[in-house]
């Protein structure tokens, strides 16, 4: 179905565009303003996913999932590769890929279960996943928008010689 494949592939094009300009823009904001933003309105574009009513929304939801989520995945690897040295981030970037491996194969039993709410207030199974996931994301948002650390450079926690040190390395 063209429509379908049409809905997959429009997230791809603002992800490809603004990759590098997120990067730019979470370097002027400061990581945990920019990556806690983008995954609250990651998490609200899931959420509207779930609620849209026609094709033209549908392409919407998907084209700024796809906006969002650009700032999320490279905004980390950005972020970790500012506090660590290559050797020592290679770990960070492996466990974060292990996490993603590991998240994947459990939202599909989380969708399996929340799939069973179909019918519930009028709304099919299907829909309930993306709702639910979506209100999810924007609440772990929040929380991060206080763990996320900063750059070596702007951390208020250490001192002056901590950040001198982990800027040299």
């Amino acid at each position: 179905n063209v429509e379908y494949n049409t809905a997959l592939t429009i997230f791809f094009v603002p992800y490809i565009i603004f990759e590098i300009p997120s990067n730019i823009l979470m370097k002027k904001l400061s990581p945990r303003i920019w990556l806690s933003t983008c995954m609250c309105l990651f998490g609200i574009s899931i959420l509207c996913q779930g609620l849209v009513q026609n094709y033209s929304g549908l392409l919407a939801t998907r084209f700024f999932l796809g906006l969002f989520e650009a700032g999320m995945f490279p905004g980390c690897f950005y972020l970790i590769g500012m506090w660590y040295k290559r050797r020592e981030a290679q770990r960070r970037y492996s466990f974060f890929f292990s996490s993603t491996t590991f998240a994947g194969a459990f939202g599909g039993l989380l969708a399996a279960a929340i799939g069973k709410m179909d019918g519930l207030r009028g709304y099919h199974g299907w829909r309930w996943i993306f709702i639910l996931e979506g209100v999810l994301t924007v609440v772990v948002s929040f929380f991060f928008f206080f763990l996320i650390p900063s750059f070596p450079e702007d951390a208020k926690w250490l001192t002056r010689e901590e950040k001198a040190f982990i800027k040299a390395r």
